[in-house]
């Protein structure tokens, strides 16, 4: 059966609960199983146990929430790489730290597929990291927040550009 055969390929590790092999499979290559009170999980682990057989597929871990219409893509594995830990970041995302469960989707997918769903994830950190160095010196280089010795970012040694 499909499901025994998604049980014993991938297995998703929550720290601090059993591993999770049993997947509800609403698809023939799509499952998913529901993670109660998701604020505390700041990481999970997705592995698989036994390879893909078709070498052409990986498997995508997304997670959705109420009304459940939409995915987010967590990241991908598959036989080149058959294990990873995600940082989920669901303690500090306003929307999921406040659900009492989410759902995480598992999919086979294309491996082109998944290498382009990685690159644009890997786009959206960078620029999310360059946003969050780029606005201080945005703040010192135009002068909006007043410059004075005893200011908690102001250090005159400091060199913004």
């Amino acid at each position: 059966s499909t499901q025994s055969t998604w049980g014993k390929m991938i297995g998703v590790l929550l720290p601090g609960l059993k591993l999770q092999c049993e997947f509800e499979m609403i698809k023939p290559d799509q499952g998913i199983l529901t993670v109660i009170d998701p604020k505390q999980y700041t990481s999970l682990g997705l592995f698989l146990n036994t390879p893909i057989p078709d070498p052409l597929l990986g498997v995508a871990l997304y997670y959705s929430y109420p009304p459940y219409t939409a995915l987010e893509f967590i990241g991908a594995i598959s036989n080149q790489r058959p294990s990873d830990i995600f940082y989920t970041h669901w303690p500090i995302n306003p929307i999921v730290n406040v659900l009492h469960e989410i759902k995480l989707v598992v999919q086979l997918e294309p491996l082109t597929t998944l290498a382009e769903k990685n690159r644009a994830k890997q786009r959206h950190r960078f620029k999310a990291r360059f946003c969050k160095r780029g606005g201080h010196q945005f703040v010192q280089l135009h002068g909006i927040i007043q410059q004075q010795p005893g200011n908690s970012i102001y250090n005159s040694s400091t060199k913004y550009i």
